[in-house]
């Protein structure tokens, strides 16, 4: 019995021990920059929930700014939407939304090297409308037309294959949709 007396009464003194050198510290901070306003400043971070609000138009808007309030709905006249995902994920505009499923080709070449063949980039891509839904297969800058939208993807990061150890985990599309 008097070895868990003195076991606990050992752990409450470090436990003290540490919280007053954790007070010493930021006692210490706050005295060695005694005019915050002459400190360089930083551009303020908010974060907010990743939560999405559905759009008339199919589209989704994600919260923004220190409030953390929904960013605004397209225009219902819109005519462009830019359209920005990563594999797996899903966004959308103009009643269109797309999800990426799998980089099928990608033969850009890093930046300063020659590759023989294409430089190219296709990605199977679920696609859905209101009316339909269904795969296609898109390839780098060249346009698809879905109903009555002219869809086009336009950029792949990362910016060549070779950038990352794991592209199928870090790839991002930007899709741009016109109205025909």
């Amino acid at each position: 019995m008097k070895r868990i007396l003195i076991i606990a009464g050992l752990i409450v003194a470090v436990g003290v021990v540490m919280w007053l050198a954790y007070l010493n510290s930021e006692r210490r901070t706050s005295v060695s920059n005694p005019t915050p306003e002459i400190a360089t400043t930083t551009e303020q971070v908010w974060a907010c929930n990743a939560d999405a609000m559905m759009c008339p138009d199919g589209s989704s808007v994600g919260r923004t700014g220190p409030t953390c309030t929904f960013q605004a709905c397209p225009s219902p006249d819109a005519t462009f939407a830019r359209i920005e995902t990563y594999l797996g994920g899903r966004d959308g505009g103009l009643n269109l939304t797309l999800r990426p499923q799998k980089v099928i080709l990608d033969t850009r070449c890093a930046p300063g090297t020659q590759c023989e063949g294409s430089n190219t980039v296709e990605v199977k891509v679920i696609v859905e409308t209101k009316v339909a839904h269904g795969e296609n297969v898109f390839k780098l800058n060249e346009p698809l037309t879905i109903g009555n939208l002219l869809v086009t993807l336009v950029e792949v990061r990362p910016s060549t294959q070779v950038e990352t150890k794991d592209p199928e985990k870090s790839y991002w599309f930007v899709f741009e949709a016109r109205k025909k």
